[in-house]
């Protein structure tokens, strides 16, 4: 089987508690918080997590997990973030392996912290591309020709960022510089079963295509021996009266179904807003032909009856959001509580009647559900609860591990779906022992299943390892191999004591697989990354069971019997040799920067590029924000602007943070840097007394907030993006965030505006600020923002530049404060606000920009010619509001040198 690369390491505190000891991060820390230091369950949780790297990577203790150096760069690891896991009371940072700031794809070290974040596991995948010139050849606009060439476009219409990686090559065993081009809807693909999207791989050096790999999944049909199914019992619904309202209806297997809708005027809509989940009628439209009318309309009553493939789809999908949020503790597959959405009577290349596609499929950020024909009535494929399920479970993937769609790796993808399709659907029987271990049998009428997790011979699947098939059809096998992971899990499901009776409850197996998937894979992981990241997980999950041991061993079973190898030696072999090593202190870099933040560092910046008004070029300008009234009179120095690289602010004298930054941004031309190193500085140039420097962020739950975004103004040649990151790390950058609002929360939404900008060299121009009030809670002498805004400017594609956009969006923080549980349970919600809004709050003038004002001027609004709406909750970029050509029909339109930008007295340090 391919390899993909990575080597595998593996620690956990139960296999060797001393080690664990050995490892635990005290310098500079207190066993109780005190003035001069704080305690080790007092920082935060990357903080620790990247202490115990250090620790690990110099300890005689762990001789296999060393720093490994490629073309002069030790790899560096990129936090993907901190995730608290209520089944487990942990919490799970991420890293990524770089060299260089170039990111190894695949790679991903998860570091596991107990709840005074003690270490209990580090478990690593790291690639060594050694002998690949570091340097590109090709640029990404010539990377992004290949795959237009290659996806069937020719227009020019492909709007994607290619991001450069080291790519390990499991067809020739080789890395390469590569460029990687995410989630592409394939025009050329003649794949009968729903349309494509492929990741795009090119050679950064030649300029060739190294994959194309697919990332669509689909179920797979094949012949199967006749044998008598049993069938499932009918999911039972609970009403809930408290969000909208409730019916009951009939679905396609003749079942009353109970669910939740909502009220709409003159008609009842599929929509349940406790679980966000959104049913749609495509009324037979192409799902790729008609890709833009996609989800379709909602189902409604009237017209009646109740559609029955309607009533399937939604009832299906609440229970699998029911699931998840009860059984798994994850707020939809987001974990953000964003919108699971289905459409029925989806139709592909449909031929005869055009009315049938014989398919289900997770397509993009949807369900999209086909049907077929029998006994001359339509039968939608969201009928069965156990493929519903397999299917939003493929969403879950797609929105945590990523797993390829091909080879070992796409088995993998499969499996995880299958597993969770079927506990799912029997998930309301507690007896395993008369659980239904057959899938889609309600699909084709023939009462045939397409996978059984019991016996998948039955299916023509192979139940071992050494039936494994590398076949060229299928993606590699993907719906063939998926049997042997499968397998493992029916024998973990069904495993038994020593008496007899089940060893483990359902819903421990399902903690186990979801863990497995969401904390411990990536997109290049295997059958054996599977076994080790369930035998980590099992280790957390049973720590406190008296029954631990069996568990255990009923985990290794489980794989050992079907032929899953474990990828790491145990414990004994692990660390032979090496326990009775001198225990040394080795200092890190990073160890020795975070020791500096104990004192004050003050340093002026070695580079000053300002904040440009005419960045969007064309002869467009974005100025300054003007202060008005109290803003301007509380503001330092008369609302006197600081400058750095590629961004500028002004602050607020008494609250001693940032009235609004102002940043330009060019994606197009972004440099990925590391934070390693970057000590938190006071600014020489600022009066201290201005800034929240260090003490407000100690013992607390109160981060440095960054306001200009790390990666926006890191861009540019080399040494202009390091001198951009080392000035984002600056106090007058930085506001008091909760730990759960510091992770990245404005990625997502610059993110979706950012797909508007292609056609403008992806410039964007970006404003952000806190929103400051007299009553804010105390932090210290200093007080607390409410929250924060940002407003996104660029030229609008849908005027073909010729117009500006604005997009302006706010989260609050205030529920924080009552958040007792910390990281676990907290929601932050994100609004679509006006200009006029903010404006209010902050006493800031945008002045003409607000006739670019996306909401401000939505069609609702122009009827009546004011704002129809200052607030517009967001769950998913299809919320957003861009009113584009009736906002210029009604006037309201940003024409090239409207605006004067203000004269600007420069002194080398501030303007």
């Amino acid at each position: 089987m391919e390899s993909n690369g990575l080597t595998p390491f593996t620690f956990h505190r139960h296999d060797r508690p001393e080690v664990a000891a050995e490892l635990r991060p005290i310098r500079g820390l207190a066993p109780s918080p005190t003035r001069e230091a704080p305690s080790l369950a007092s920082i935060d949780a990357e903080t620790a997590a990247r202490r115990y790297l250090d620790k690990a990577f110099a300890s005689p203790q762990l001789p296999t997990f060393n720093p490994i150096v490629v073309q002069s760069h030790t790899n560096e690891f990129r936090t993907l973030g901190a995730e608290a896991l209520p089944l487990t009371g942990t919490t799970m940072v991420k890293f990524r392996q770089l060299f260089g700031s170039i990111p190894v794809y695949g790679s991903l070290v998860t570091v596991e912290l107990d709840e005074n974040n003690e270490l209990l596991t580090i478990n690593a995948s790291r690639g060594e591309p050694s002998g690949v010139n570091p340097v590109a050849k090709q640029s990404p606009a010539q990377a992004l020709k290949v795959v237009e060439s290659a996806a069937g476009y020719t227009d020019g219409s492909l709007k994607a960022v290619p991001i450069l990686q080291y790519y390990f090559n499991p067809k020739n065993n080789q890395w390469h510089l590569a460029y990687t081009v995410e989630n592409v809807p394939s025009q050329k693909s003649k794949d009968p079963r729903a349309p494509a999207l492929f990741d795009y791989v090119v050679d950064a050096h030649t300029g060739a295509m190294i994959a194309e790999l697919p990332r669509t999944q689909g179920m797979e049909f094949t012949e199967t021996e006749p044998y008598e199914p049993r069938r499932r019992p009918s999911p039972a619904s609970s009403r809930v009266t408290d969000v909208g309202c409730s019916e009951t209806a009939v679905d396609e297997l003749g079942k009353e179904r109970e669910f939740r809708c909502k009220l709409e005027q003159d008609r009842i809509v599929l929509v349940d807003e406790d679980y966000n989940v959104h049913t749609h009628d495509a009324r037979f439209r192409d799902i790729q032909l008609d890709s833009r009318t996609f989800p379709g309309d909602y189902v409604t009553l009237p017209p009646r009856p109740w559609s029955a493939a309607g009533i399937s789809a939604h009832a299906n999908a609440i229970e699998v959001a029911h699931f998840l949020r009860q059984v798994l503790k994850r707020n939809n597959l987001d974990n953000q509580g964003g919108r699971i959405t289905s459409s029925i009577n989806c139709c592909y290349r449909s031929e005869g009647n055009g009315q049938e596609w014989r398919n289900a499929a997770w397509i993009r950020s949807q369900m999209a559900y086909g049907q077929r024909m029998q006994d001359d009535k339509l039968i939608s494929y969201a009928t069965a609860l156990d493929v519903v399920a397999h299917e939003i479970f493929h969403g879950l993937t797609e929105n945590t591990a990523r797993l390829w769609y091909e080879g070992e790796s796409g088995a993998l993808n499969e499996s995880y779906s299958d597993i969770f399709g079927i506990i799912v659907s029997n998930f309301r029987e507690p007896d395993v022992r008369k659980w239904n271990w057959q899938m889609g049998e309600e699909l084709e009428g023939t009462g045939l299943p397409i996978r059984d997790l019991s016996s998948p011979k039955r299916c023509k699947q192979p139940e071992h390892m050494n039936q494994y098939e590398e076949g060229s059809s299928d993606f590699g096998g993907v719906h063939f191999n998926s049997g042997i992971h499968n397998r493992a899990a029916y024998l973990l499901l069904t495993a038994a004591d020593a008496a007899g009776r089940p060893l483990l409850k359902p819903k421990e197996v399902a903690a186990l697989f979801y863990i497995t998937l969401t904390q411990h894979l990536s997109p290049t992981s295997k059958f054996s990354d599977s076994r080790r990241g369930m035998s980590v997980a099992a280790r957390t999950l049973f720590r406190n069971d008296p029954a631990r041991e069996e568990k255990l061993k009923a985990v290794a079973r489980a794989f050992d019997t079907v032929g899953i190898p474990s990828t790491v030696g145990t414990p004994s072999t692990e660390f032979q040799g090496a326990i009775d090593a001198a225990e040394t202190e080795h200092p890190s870099p990073s160890l020795s920067t975070e020791a500096q933040e104990s004192t004050i560092v003050s340093v002026a910046p070695k580079l000053l590029i300002p904040y440009s008004a005419d960045f969007l070029g064309d002869g467009f300008q974005v100025p300054l924000p003007k202060l008005t009234g109290r803003t301007l009179d509380e503001s330092f120095s008369g609302g006197q602007v600081v400058d750095y690289v590629h961004f500028s602010l002004a602050l607020h004298e008494r609250r001693r943070t940032a009235l609004y930054t102002a940043c330009n941004i060019d994606a197009a031309h972004m440099v990925r840097l590391g934070r390693e190193g970057l000590p938190w500085m006071m600014d020489p140039r600022i009066p201290a007394k201005v800034q929240l420097g260090p003490a407000y962020y100690a013992r607390n739950p109160w981060d440095r907030g960054h306001l200009v975004r790390r990666q926006d103004p890191i861009w540019g040649p080399v040494s202009e993006a390091r001198r951009a990151n080392e000035a984002t790390f600056y106090f007058t950058n930085a506001a008091p965030q909760h730990a759960n609002f510091n992770q990245d929360e404005w990625l997502v939404l610059e993110d979706w505006v950012l797909e508007r900008a292609p056609d403008f060299s992806y410039r964007l121009c970006v404003f952000t600020g806190p929103v400051l009030s007299d009553d804010d809670p105390p932090l210290r002498d200093a007080q607390i923002p409410a929250g924060f805004w940002k407003v996104v400017v660029l030229r609008d594609a849908s005027a073909g530049g010729a117009d500006l956009s604005v997009v302006a969006f706010f989260m609050k923080q205030t529920e924080m404060l009552h958040d007792k549980l910390g990281k676990k349970l907290l929601q932050l919600k994100r609004y679509q606000v006006t200009l006029q809004a903010i404006e209010a709050w902050t006493g800031l003038d945008f002045g003409a920009l607000k006739d670019a004002d996306e909401l401000a001027w939505a069609p609702a609004a122009l009827r009546a010619d004011v704002p129809a709406e200052s607030y517009r909750r967001l769950t998913g970029p299809q919320d957003l509001v861009f009113s584009g050509n009736r906002r210029r029909a009604a006037g309201r339109r940003i024409l090239p040198l409207k605006f004067t930008a203000p004269s600007q007295e420069m002194d080398g340090l501030m303007h």
